[in-house]
């Protein structure tokens, strides 16, 4: 079997209202959903044998990367490659090429990308709802929204508190909305390391049950978490991008629970194994994708036996998933898709749709 060429469309799906990270009441709500607006590159890796691999890249990103992320697959015998040290540039268009020969590569041997990555341990990925920094108001009836979606708990985006957004509020009016039985997960980016109140914050979150606090403090350095972990009842959690960065929050018992927000899928199952070996929970990041790339990391996640917490799977927030049939959500689970590879088709109408550009490489 030889790749013989490999045809991209770029994409550019508006994001729904709820997926915008904040929303300027100065500026016309359309003029920023469409500077979100940002292309994806989906790539259809094309064999001899009739085998075609689906991948989606991150949004906004360079087309050269691209390029030169899946020129070099052009002519190679999927079947021999060793998926886990691929023969492309370490660029932040890796995985587009990455997703695609999973895919192809479990077509071709009549297995899920799962069962490449070891095996699932579940059939249904825990998922929860999402939110960009909103007013108390606005908060409450996102995740209500949420909650009649069908999810069982919401990611609320914080941190650097304006006055009309201020995180306890917040929590106070999602709490009158949804009851106790939702759990709410705040993520402060980074943006609480000036607090001088933090433990007694900490407390109040502790205290209305929010269930965990991901990155107070900037991720490049886990070892303010292990020194505020010793200070405060709430749950804390640590956004890793490497595995060096899970085995030092591992080392100083920085947090509770760790969020894996890498691309690679291999690389996912590594580092949420080594957190596994350290009795710490994991869940999937994400920069919120479409249909293609969350079917990669639903695989992902069920192929990790510690991936325990709910993932950031979001292609819901956008006005189109560009496949065919969604992902099957129940109860605040998606279940991993079924059938060979990635378990997802292509859906040509859509992409028709929402293509701004194409281009083929041979």
């Amino acid at each position: 079997m030889k790749i013989t060429h490999i045809d991209v469309h770029v994409c550019a799906v508006p994001p729904m209202p709820t997926a915008l990270y904040r929303i300027d009441k100065s500026r016309p709500l359309q003029e920023q959903l469409d500077a979100d607006t940002r292309p994806k590159y989906i790539a259809e890796v094309h064999t001899d044998a009739g085998v075609t691999g689906l991948g989606e890249s991150h949004r906004g990103i360079d087309p050269l990367f691209v390029r030169a992320a899946l020129e070099p697959l052009i002519g190679l015998d999927p079947l021999k490659l060793n998926l886990r040290a691929l023969p492309l540039p370490q660029s932040i268009a890796y995985d587009v090429g990455e997703i695609a020969l999973y895919d192809l590569v479990g077509k071709a041997a009549g297995l899920a990308v799962c069962h490449l990555l070891g095996g699932p341990f579940r059939q249904w990925v825990g998922v929860h709802y999402w939110m960009g920094k909103r007013t108390p108001e606005e908060s409450a009836e996102i995740a209500l929204e949420g909650k009649e979606k069908g999810f069982t708990g919401v990611k609320i985006k914080c941190g650097n508190d304006a006055p009309d957004q201020e995180s306890v509020a917040r929590v106070r009016a999602i709490r009158a909305a949804v009851g106790d039985d939702f759990e709410l997960e705040l993520d402060a980016n980074g943006g609480f390391s000036r607090r001088d109140d933090l433990e007694a914050f900490c407390a109040q979150l502790y205290e209305l049950g929010v269930s965990r606090l991901e990155d107070p403090y900037p991720r490049v350095d886990p070892k303010p978490f292990a020194k505020l972990r010793q200070r405060t009842q709430l749950s804390l959690a640590y956004h890793a991008l490497t595995l060096e960065q899970v085995l030092e929050a591992v080392r100083i018992d920085a947090a509770q629970a760790i969020n894996v927000g890498c691309g690679s899928l291999p690389l996912f199952v590594r580092m949420a194994d080594l957190a596994a070996a350290a009795k710490i929970p994991t869940w999937h990041g994400s920069a919120q994708e479409l249909g293609i790339r969350d079917a990669a990391y639903v695989h992902a996640c069920a192929a990790s036996e510690g991936c325990t917490l709910s993932s950031d799977i979001l292609h819901h927030l956008w006005e189109d998933d560009l496949i065919a049939e969604p992902l099957e959500l129940k109860n605040g689970q998606v279940r991993v898709p079924a059938g060979p590879g990635l378990g997802v088709e292509l859906d040509r109408d859509a992409v028709l749709r929402y293509r701004v550009d194409e281009f083929s490489l041979r």
